[in-house]
């Protein structure tokens, strides 16, 4: 095994009990389901329940917030913004159905959502012949292009290539990784093991388990700790990843390797009775710890509504940044309509608790301010700042 670091563990709340605390925020600073003619109406189709209800619940903390800080402010163009929240409950066939009956209803201007891949591409007819915009927040493998999809969270150059670069020259250059059988883990491992190997490391092994889930990891484990790899590279979704990182701290492998997380760090903690968790690494355009004052103010904002304890994700702070961008967008338009959010979104500069962002004109997609970051001595910690990443997704509008 080769490896440069001493590894540690963290002694963190659970996410999940955090989450629930944010679905019973009070209802002072939580927007009202109002569909009367006079409200800016935005659809969020998100899984509330399910296997991937961690991300949803997160990024509801994050829409909360930000219609409660618009219509504070007077709302857009004079009217007040509505949430609709459909709860696809992690299922793609239910997001394209909740998507239907969004855009079926004149008054939706734009549509929020949802996280993963599969439910993405089941809505894409709906959102695209009813020309409403849909604002993904949702880290992904790129690729996805529409002329009426904008996005907001991190594609592989501006996640995956910068920490495993960073792995490989201040960790470990022996790497295994390990993810769910569908296109958002097969397609950041092509981009991971490629900078790997540019780096001077070496992928001893890729390994895809189903996306339900196994009952018993057993096999799995005994690979990686055979491989003797330095960095354990994990790319599995929600409850998945849970059930994973118990069983392999249980038996003793996370002592023995490095983690990097795909897709989010501080949405992963160990369920276990000891309360540890094994300290990981990842690469985000929020880190809750961030001392900056935009980013302190917004941990703030959804803290005194969802409890002081509650954890705060990129998932909550990109879905922030979506609802305030479609304001900017809408009121740069000069109008209200699908049409005014789609041509005001496009080349849109935006403000965010992070910097400033832009959606590129012709891919749609976000420039981000992203953070190497580690989940150490009890807390999040930022190891490096890598400031603005204009994003690379492979495909044009």
């Amino acid at each position: 095994m080769t490896t440069k670091d001493e590894r540690t563990t963290i002694g963190r709340r659970h996410l999940i009990g955090s989450m629930a605390a944010g679905l019973a925020a009070p209802a002072l600073l939580r927007p009202r389901r109002s569909l009367a003619s006079s409200a800016v109406e935005i659809g969020a189709v998100l899984p509330l329940t399910g296997a991937w209800q961690v991300f949803g619940q997160q990024a509801r903390l994050g829409i909360d917030l930000a219609i409660a800080e618009i219509n504070h402010s007077g709302g857009i163009l004079g009217q007040t913004a509505s949430i609709d929240y459909q709860d696809d409950a992690s299922d793609p066939q239910s997001s394209a159905a909740a998507a239907e009956s969004l855009v079926a209803r004149s008054g939706v201007v734009a549509v929020t959502g949802p996280i993963s891949s599969a439910s993405r591409d089941a809505l894409a007819d709906a959102m695209t012949q009813s020309r409403t915009p849909l604002l993904y927040a949702t880290d992904y493998e790129g690729g996805a292009c529409n002329e009426v999809f904008f996005f907001f969270n991190s594609v592989p150059n501006q996640s995956a290539e910068p920490l495993m670069r960073y792995a490989v020259g201040e960790i470990a250059d022996t790497v295994f990784m390990l993810g769910a059988d569908y296109v958002w883990p097969r397609r950041m491992f092509e981009a991971s093991a490629q900078t790997v190997e540019a780096a001077g490391g070496q992928v001893l092994d890729q390994r895809f388990v189903p996306v339900a889930g196994l009952s018993d990891y057993g096999e799995i484990v005994g690979a990686i700790r055979a491989s003797g790899a330095g960095l354990l590279v994990l790319a599995l979704p929600g409850a998945q990843h849970l059930a994973f990182v118990n069983q392999a701290y249980e038996e003793g492998l996370l002592s023995q390797v490095t983690v990097c997380n795909l897709g989010g760090i501080a949405t992963y903690f160990h369920p276990g009775d000891s309360g540890s968790a094994t300290a990981a690494y990842g690469c985000e355009p929020f880190i809750e710890t961030d001392p900056s004052a935009a980013a302190q103010a917004f941990v703030s904002g959804i803290r005194q509504s969802a409890g002081a304890d509650t954890v705060v994700t990129s998932y909550a702070m990109t879905h922030y940044n979506a609802m305030h961008a479609l304001k900017s967008a809408l009121e740069r338009s000069g109008e209200i309509s699908r049409e005014a959010a789609v041509a005001g979104l496009a080349g849109l500069e935006y403000q965010t608790p992070t910097g400033p962002s832009q959606i590129d004109a012709d891919t749609h997609h976000s420039t981000l301010s992203m953070f190497i970051a580690h989940t150490g001595s009890g807390t999040l910690e930022i190891v490096e700042p890598l400031g603005a990443i204009a994003p690379q997704p492979g495909c044009t509008v």
